[in-house]
């Protein structure tokens, strides 16, 4: 802070000083003469701190000082830290690692999960570690969840909380796909385009078909697509199997749709 003091009579400079100790016997900080009435000393470390004012007048003649005040310093607040991870409305079959950006002043960190915005439904968390910027979360059921994150400084002055994000544990699969075209046991010349039903919740498929029903070995994969129909490279004449699995936006797949055969 600036510190400031009443005019003495008859002084015409002034001395600030501050010290650890109520007696003075050692000090910490001297300001050197002032012509003034306050002065902000250089940036002062937290802690509790004694400061009094001398009074000097033309002739040299030193006062012994004020009565001394007690103030004490504390660190600044730390601002809300900024969410680094998991994005907003992640959607995930595993809890998720949460995580943070530092923020000057913060010497430990807090974090809240709830089950609504408002963050009256708070799931127990364990405190991080002081200076940690994450936090692993105990393993959470199915559900949407809500998150965010407070920096305290050593002083143990908390600031606000940032802003919240959500995001869904979800661990079902999405149904199987119904196969659509072509017909189970269907003969076909050359390689045929095959389709599917969408399946609910689902954003992804993969197609396969095997030589065996049990898809002990996939001869063809056609990795993951966004399409209800695919058309696979040149097929070698034969009997095949194909299925189509589905996949949600938490990353489940489903087993696997009842196989067709083809020739």
């Amino acid at each position: 802070p600036t510190y400031s003091w009443r005019g003495s009579s008859g002084a015409n400079a002034y001395e600030f000083q501050y010290a650890s100790s109520s007696d003075f016997s050692t000090i910490d900080y001297s300001s050197g003469i002032l012509t003034s009435l306050n002065h902000r000393p250089p940036t002062q470390d937290p802690g509790t701190v004694y400061w009094r004012v001398l009074a000097r007048d033309a002739a040299g003649n030193w006062s012994s000082g004020s009565t001394p005040r007690t103030i004490t310093i504390n660190l600044p607040v730390p601002a809300a830290p900024a969410l680094a991870d998991p994005v907003n409305n992640l959607y995930t079959n595993l809890t998720p690692m949460l995580s943070w950006n530092a923020v000057d002043y913060g010497d430990t960190y807090e974090v809240q999960l709830s089950s609504n915005t408002a963050f009256t439904a708070l799931l127990p968390v364990s405190d991080p570690t002081p200076s940690d910027l994450s936090f692993n979360p105990d393993p959470l059921p199915e559900g949407r969840f809500y998150w965010r994150a407070r920096a305290v400084n050593a002083s143990m002055s908390a600031g606000p909380w940032s802003g919240y994000r959500s995001f869904v544990v979800d661990t079902t699969a999405p149904p199987d796909p119904a196969l659509y075209l072509p017909a189970n046991a269907a003969a076909v010349l050359g390689t045929p385009t095959y389709s599917w039903r969408g399946s609910s919740g689902a954003n992804a498929y993969e197609f396969q078909y095997a030589s065996s029903n049990d898809f002990s070995t996939i001869d063809y994969s056609s990795g993951i697509l966004a399409s209800l129909s695919h058309r696979p490279p040149t097929m070698d004449p034969g009997i095949y199997y194909w299925r189509v699995l589905a996949r949600d936006a938490a990353g489940n797949w489903s087993s696997g749709s009842t196989p067709r055969a083809i020739t």
